[in-house]
């Protein structure tokens, strides 16, 4: 899987700045890619490049050579996975029932949820640990618990490349620390991660690589141990950053 960025930009309005502007980069999987800088910086539009929900208003945005804007949706949903930073919920689904939609690029149209589907979706609320908020109305959960309902919806959609923005949003810090596990099994498994993060801690021990954008450009990438210093982040953030040590979650999952 590579998912490749050559000389890309978009504007929101043609007349408005640019959100993302000349940039190239190569993303090759398997592997886990974290995205940070300000508001602002781009994050959210470059993911929505990468999973073809918008088309470059210059460059190229490419997933192994073929331009998702411009590639059915159907077959595009079977290779990529997009979770947005938010979304409104029309109707009072079940869990099951929700995390169910991810299945529908794999169902023919007119016919339901099958037995593989099923279970594809109960793996995924396992995997995100609240296999028992199966039956459970989405309208009844709390923030946090929503959002790992929708990264499960993302996990049944079974594709070779996830685009997350900001994946652990409202997660507490036991959640976020089982997401950092997922996301690195997820690799192991042969899959490329590429997820928007104002979690730097979270981003520092979910990625192997790590890249930084400002205004729209790419400011720097590699190693998040030497990508995520003080130095680099008073330059993408525009205020002064110190090494600090704080408690974090031992890693391993939720605990029972």
């Amino acid at each position: 899987m590579r998912v490749s960025f050559r000389d890309a930009s978009f504007r929101w309005r043609p007349e408005g700045p640019a959100a993302l502007e000349g940039f190239s980069v190569e993303l090759e999987g398997p592997g886990v890619v974290a995205l940070v800088g300000a508001n602002g910086a781009g994050k959210s539009t470059l993911l929505r490049l990468a999973a073809g929900l918008l088309a470059p208003g210059g460059g190229a945005v490419t997933i192994d050579g073929i331009e998702p804007a411009s590639t059915d949706p159907r077959a595009r949903a079977l290779r990529v996975a997009f979770l947005s930073q938010a979304e409104r919920l029309p109707f009072a689904f079940r869990v099951l029932d929700f995390v169910l939609m991810g299945r529908a690029p794999r169902i023919p149209g007119l016919r339901g949820p099958g037995p593989a589907d099923l279970d594809a979706a109960l793996a995924a609320l396992e995997r995100v640990g609240i296999a028992d908020f199966a039956p459970r109305p989405v309208a009844e959960l709390s923030a946090g618990e929503l959002q790992a309902v929708r990264l499960a919806r993302a996990l049944a959609q079974d594709t070779p490349f996830l685009a997350l923005d900001e994946p652990t949003a409202t997660l507490d810090p036991a959640r976020t620390a089982a997401a950092t596990d997922l996301l690195r099994a997820l690799a192991d498994e042969g899959r490329l991660v590429l997820f928007a993060a104002h979690d730097l801690a979270f981003a520092r021990h979910a990625a192997d690589r790590v890249l930084v954008l400002k205004a729209g450009r790419l400011l720097e990438d590699g190693e998040p141990s030497r990508v995520l210093a003080p130095a680099v982040l008073e330059r993408a953030y525009g205020t002064r950053f110190v090494e600090a040590t704080l408690p974090v979650p031992a890693h391993g999952g939720l605990p029972g």
